[in-house]
């Protein structure tokens, strides 16, 4: 039963960092979203700091894809911890745990990466 519970202590600790690190993503989009709205209200703006207009969506893109490697790396770690458990299931379901790191944990960072791109390419 102690090496259930390890377990079950890893495995939610590592899904504790993963939900950090989508916090973080979504707030850190949420600011960069902001101020690139807020510089493109104002023309006179928008002309004086080109560079920094420029540079939000790339450090979108940037925070993005780290982000993107945090979550991916904590979803390699839950695999690992449930492969060395041998338990049967992953989480509450195996493939409703798949679905969710696939869906939601590691989709979400490249999301906004691809939208960065797109904006910075506009």
């Amino acid at each position: 039963m102690a090496d259930f519970d390890l377990n079950e202590k890893r495995m939610h600790f590592e899904h504790d960092l993963i939900n950090r690190r989508l916090s973080w993503l979504l707030t850190s989009q949420s600011i960069l979203f902001a101020a690139m709205a807020l510089a493109f209200e104002d023309s006179e703006l928008c002309e004086k700091h080109k560079t920094f207009i420029e540079l939000i969506p790339v450090m979108g893109g940037v925070i993005s894809l780290s982000i993107f490697s945090g979550v991916l790396a904590g979803a390699f770690a839950k695999y690992k911890i449930w492969k060395k458990s041998e338990s049967d299931e992953w989480g509450v379901r195996t493939w409703i745990t798949r679905w969710a790191l696939l869906g939601t944990d590691l989709l979400l960072p490249i999301i906004f990466a691809i939208i960065w791109l797109c904006i910075g390419m506009a």
